[in-house]
């Protein structure tokens, strides 16, 4: 495992400037939020065990489209959602092919973030008259902060699944990104969604101050009012 040099050096500052350090009890506190739980769906796995892939719990009928911000050359994800469960997707990034082969794909060249203008679109102009039940699979490279900050709740729960590329789980240690942004972006899921799986997805990690954790992580969500039966989990993060 490659050690995350950055962080070691903003820990390294934030102990010689404490009040830019968020407390250990507040770091559990966050990590304990998004640690997942069985709530009775079994999951699957769509696009392969590689990049590209993701976990979804199997509760897919009746979605009528993925959206798909991120794109990197990559549909497997997509691909798999319409051959199994005729599922379409609308991939929304600035680079996106020029021709399009794939009937149930279609792409808008844009930016997602948390307002509008003529490179980027929000997630709440995207689903504002958007009906019926949804998934949304981003990957943004960090930019699913701002998008996530800015997106309504009338809008976050038209998505039944939420699947996330969460970048910068190593910000759990800034005091100011942990309250401001961490807390508030998960609060608001978590009051509406069950975290149903996390995984690691880089060989990147950094260390709190207590255990070695990876600093991009893969999350599921699942929509509460889907849930069947709540259950723990064996889940450590320190095997992650």
């Amino acid at each position: 495992m490659r050690r995350d040099y950055f962080t070691t050096v903003v820990i390294k500052y934030f102990k010689r400037n404490p009040k830019r350090m968020s407390r250990d009890l507040e770091q559990t506190k966050f990590l304990n939020l998004i640690t997942p739980i069985s709530n009775g769906h079994n999951l699957i796995r769509l696009g392969g065990n590689e990049d590209g892939g993701y976990w979804l719990p199997d509760d897919l009928s009746g979605v009528k489209k993925c959206i798909s911000p991120g794109y990197g050359d990559l549909s497997n994800f997509e691909d798999e959602l319409f051959e199994l469960f005729k599922i379409k997707s609308l991939i929304v990034d600035p680079d996106v092919p020029k021709k399009n082969s794939k009937k149930h794909l279609t792409f808008l060249q844009k930016f997602v973030g948390g307002s509008n203008s003529t490179t980027n679109i929000s997630l709440n102009e995207i689903m504002a008259n958007a009906k019926g039940d949804y998934i949304l699979q981003m990957d943004i490279e960090g930019a699913e902060f701002e998008t996530l900050l800015a997106l309504d709740v009338d809008n976050l729960i038209k998505f039944r699944i939420v699947v996330l590329e969460l970048h910068g789980l190593n910000f759990v240690i800034d005091n100011f990104i942990l309250n401001k942004v961490l807390f508030p972006i998960f609060t608001k899921i978590t009051e509406y969604f069950d975290v149903v799986k996390l995984i690691r997805s880089t060989s990147q990690t950094f260390t709190n101050g207590k255990i070695r954790l990876p600093d991009t992580v893969e999350i599921t969500f699942h929509r509460k009012d889907r849930r069947r039966k709540v259950s723990e989990l064996e889940f450590n993060w320190r095997n992650l």
